[in-house]
């Protein structure tokens, strides 16, 4: 079935937090929004079918998640990665952020240490410190263009007497890094080893690219099974991020029983009357979306290398393994962070995440750029970026 990921949807008006609310976080809102991680392609037809369906029927009272709609997701992570869940081992949450943060009301205590492994995704800072904990930040290290793990500073972290929990971010967002089954193990046995619970957030998980494969932390060995909650979400995986649904994965019992309470001590009861239709759909029949939009995505990814090495090759991307986000270095043009977010909002009118929002000194340099969108807004936003920094660095 041919998918129309080149036409461009208008989505302005459409109370898009991506297009509609830019001057939350840029000094102009006239930019080409290359920033917020939703696609901008429609989601699977068997989706869109399936809740106009449910719409026509009228009536939007009180929703459960039945029991027809578990077997879907654990269809789809069984036949992709080998992963036996079993229905009494899912939850679910409105998001993987709150779910996050759960999580760490349930397992963690003010005062207690949360590592982090930055440059990554903002809320993680923001989760941890919201609650009263301590940011551990165990800071990833670029290697050869790649971000690797520092496995003996997060050993040294992990042995403090009132370090909790690990947040791992696998996929890596931003760097795109799906980290091995190797690099896994290690993390498990670290975290086993000093009582470490290990919060995996796999939103991207099936967003791979060619030639690399993710695995969940859960299936690594026993001990990472049972010493791990894993949240996931179809929303980055379908574009549905406005329906608000996300699972969570406990396959110890006491973990999971203490964090189904506190789900339900902090009011979470119900479904989105259209979450449950539109994920059961995607799972079932979003296959053959999923991989024609992956093929999409990597050619709009060798179409921004590609004209970036040859029109600004002090300009670099890291190469992605996973996502739809890739990780830009402006380094080499020596400019403060400052002045290079102010020339790409006010110079070349384009909105990206600033890298600072993923580390402050890690980040610092570093642009993330959205690469889920029609090929034409994507070409748009690099002349424009290129015009931009070139006269710049021409004095103009």
């Amino acid at each position: 079935m041919p998918y129309h990921f080149d036409r461009i949807i208008p989505r302005t008006n459409t109370h898009s937090l991506k297009w509609d609310r830019m001057a939350l976080r840029f000094p102009t809102d006239d930019m080409l929004p290359l920033w917020v991680a939703d696609m901008d392609f429609a989601a699977p037809p068997a989706v869109v079918r399936a809740v106009e369906r449910r719409a026509r029927q009228g009536i939007f009272g009180y929703t459960v998640y039945p029991w027809s709609f578990y077997q879907p997701v654990r269809d789809w992570y069984r036949r992709r990665f080998g992963w036996a869940i079993s229905a009494d081992e899912l939850l679910y949450a409105p998001g993987v952020v709150f779910a996050l943060r759960q999580a760490i009301q349930t397992f963690t205590r003010p005062g207690d240490g949360i590592i982090i492994q930055p440059p990554v995704y903002k809320p993680f800072y923001t989760s941890v410190l919201d609650n009263g904990r301590r940011l551990l930040e165990n800071n990833l290290r670029l290697v050869d263009g790649k971000y690797g793990m520092d496995f003996a500073g997060l050993e040294r972290l992990a042995r403090r007497p009132r370090t909790k929990m690990l947040i791992l971010c696998s996929p890596h967002n931003p760097g795109g890094r799906v980290w091995t089954k190797r690099e896994l193990l290690r993390v498990g046995r670290i975290c086993a080893r000093h009582g470490v619970l290990v919060v995996a957030d796999e939103i991207h998980c099936n967003l791979v690219f060619t030639g690399y494969r993710h695995v969940p932390f859960a299936t690594v060995s026993r001990a990472c099974r049972m010493n791990a909650v894993v949240l996931m979400a179809p929303c980055k995986t379908f574009n549905l991020a406005g329906l608000q649904l996300a699972h969570i994965v406990a396959h110890n019992p006491a973990l999971r029983r203490a964090l189904a309470t506190q789900l339900h001590n902090g009011g979470v009861e119900g479904a989105n009357i259209f979450a449950g239709i539109a994920a059961a759909e995607a799972y079932r029949h979003g296959g053959p979306w999923l991989r024609a939009v992956m093929r999409y995505i990597e050619g709009n990814y060798v179409f921004l290398r590609d004209y970036l090495a040859a029109h600004l090759p002090a300009v670099t991307v890291m190469e992605p393994e996973a996502t739809y986000m890739v990780w830009l270095d402006f380094r080499r043009l020596g400019w403060s962070p400052e002045k290079l977010h102010r020339v790409l909002c006010f110079k070349a009118k384009v909105a990206l995440n600033d890298g600072r929002m993923f580390s402050e000194r890690e980040g610092a340099g570093f642009q993330r750029l959205n690469l889920a969108c029609p090929r034409v807004i994507l070409v748009r936003a690099l002349r424009q970026m290129v015009t931009a920094l070139q006269a710049e660095l021409r004095g103009e």
